[in-house]
Formats: C-alpha cells, sequence, structure tokens
C-alpha cells in the first residue's frame, strides 16, 4: 500500500521510474499493521487502511489552537510594479501544527467553517493586523492598506467591518 500523491512515472516494458509525494506519516513500508496507532490515537482519526485523516486531527485541534495562540498572521507586502513601493500587505493566516507540520490556509479556513469558528477566526487576523497597522503608524512610513481575505459566509454571520470597528 502506498500513501501519497504520484508526482511522475515514466517507463517503458517493466522499467518504470515512479515519483510520489508521502501524504501518510505513517511508514507503510515499516508497519506491521499491528493496529498499535488505531487504538492510541487519540483524535481517532487513523483508519484500518493506516491512513491518516489529517483534516479530522485539524478539526479537532483547530480550537484550542486559536484559544492557545499557536495560529499566526504574515503580512505579505503588495508592491507596485512599476516601481517596486510598497502599497499594502495582505494578512495570510498560518498554523505550525506541532505534530503534522505547517497546515495549509485552506484547510484551516474549511476547518473553521465547519465548526463554526470562522467569526473567532477572522477576529483573530483582524486583531494581528491592527496591530500590524499600529506599529507600522509609529513608523516614518507613507499608509498602507491591509487585505484581509473574508469568506462570503463569513458577512452572514459576523460582519467583518463591526469586527474592524471594534477592534481599530
Amino acid at each position: 500500500v502506498i500513501a501519497g500523491e504520484l508526482l511522475a512515472l515514466q517507463g517503458w516494458l517493466g522499467a518504470f521510474d515512479l515519483k510520489w509525494q508521502r501524504h501518510n506519516p505513517i511508514d507503510l513500508d515499516l508497519c506491521t499493521r499491528c493496529n498499535a496507532c488505531v487504538a492510541a490515537c487519540p483524535e481517532q482519526a487513523i483508519g484500518l487502511d493506516y491512513q491518516i485523516d489529517l483534516q479530522r486531527c485539524i478539526d479537532l485541534e483547530l480550537p484550542g489552537a486559536i484559544e492557545a495562540g499557536q495560529l499566526h498572521v504574515e503580512f505579505q507586502p503588495q508592491v507596485k510594479f512599476a516601481n517596486g513601493e510598497v502599497i499594502g500587505f495582505e494578512a495570510l493566516v498560518r498554523w505550525k501544527h506541532p505534530k503534522i507540520g505547517m497546515v495549509p490556509p485552506p484547510d484551516i479556513v474549511n476547518a473553521a467553517i465547519r465548526l463554526r469558528k470562522s467569526g473567532q477566526l477572522t477576529r483573530f487576523v483582524a486583531e494581528q493586523s491592527c496591530a500590524f497597522i499600529r506599529a507600522l503608524d509609529r513608523q516614518p512610513f507613507p499608509p498602507v492598506k491591509i487585505a484581509i481575505n473574508v469568506s462570503p459566509r463569513e458577512f452572514s454571520i459576523d460582519s467583518p467591518a463591526c469586527i474592524l470597528k471594534d477592534l481599530c
């Protein structure tokens, strides 16, 4: 059993070169299929196929990660192409999970929506963005804009404008 994503397959008449990316933290070549990992997993996220359901892990741990401050926001500069001038920043949420490493932002956002924590996530990103703006205001820089990506569903749940008005 190979767990991962096929990246490339080349060959002819039985001589093949296979390149793949492993997605499952369980090395199935070394696994004895004793089911100890299935029984020991506190999230119950390992199936009998020995594949780890990373989305289940994310769903179970995201609420605590938000509250514990394990997420952070990076500010990617937006640059005017003509002269290289920084005209703004985009706020990008990041989470380095202690067990599985960097969690892709779409997985964070989708889990927050499923768990009805998107308002809490938006508020966290907004708080970090306001702190960043205040830090920039203390420097001799011209004013810049901060872009925060918000799910369209968010507008019907929590008003991002009201969140920003409360914070900034």
